[in-house]
C-alpha cells in the first residue's frame, strides 16, 4: 500500500474513533453474559481474515461482556488457544473495543467498532468500517449464542 493511502487511512479511522468516543456511553444492558461461537476456517475467510489467521483462529471461543469488559477464549485451536481481553464502551448499537492484553502480554491498543444485532440469546456483529483487527473478524465471523 502506497504511503500516502496507508496515511490516508490511519487518519480516517482516527477521525471515525474520535467521533465515536466523543459520545456518551451507555450502560450495556442486556448485553452482559458469556456466550459461545463455533468457528471453521472458511467462516474467517468470508469474514475478511488471511488464509493463515483463518487456520489459527478457527476453534471454539467464548466471549464473556460484563461491567465494561470483555474476554475471548479459544479453545480446540489447531495451532494452540488465544485468550484476550479488553474494555468496551456501547454507543447505541455499537460497542467500541480496546485491547488490553492478548495471551498474557500487555496492550493497549483501540480495536475499533462493530454493530451489535441481538435476537434473543443471539449476538451478532458487524464491523464498522475501517477495521484491520482479527479480533473484530473473529467477532464477525458468526453469531455468538448465550450459555450463561
Amino acid at each position: 500500500m502506497h504511503g500516502d493511502t496507508k496515511r490516508g487511512l490511519g487518519v480516517a479511522a482516527a477521525l471515525v474513533a474520535g467521533a465515536l468516543l466523543a459520545a456518551p456511553a451507555e450502560p450495556a444492558t442486556g448485553l452482559e453474559g458469556t456466550y459461545r461461537a463455533t468457528l471453521n476456517a472458511p467462516e474467517l475467510l468470508h469474514a475478511g481474515e488471511t488464509s493463515a489467521a483463518a487456520f489459527d483462529d478457527a476453534g471454539v471461543w467464548t466471549l464473556v461482556l460484563t461491567g465494561g469488559a470483555w474476554t475471548m477464549r479459544q479453545s480446540s485451536g489447531a495451532v494452540g488457544n488465544s485468550f484476550d481481553r479488553g474494555t468496551f464502551a456501547r454507543r447505541g448499537a455499537r460497542l467500541l473495543l480496546t485491547l488490553v492484553s492478548a495471551d498474557g502480554a500487555p496492550h493497549h491498543e483501540y480495536l475499533g467498532a462493530v454493530r451489535v444485532l441481538k435476537n434473543g440469546a443471539v449476538l451478532r456483529f458487524a464491523p464498522v468500517l475501517p477495521q484491520t483487527s482479527d479480533t473484530l473478524r473473529v467477532l464477525a465471523a458468526e453469531s455468538w449464542r448465550r450459555v450463561r
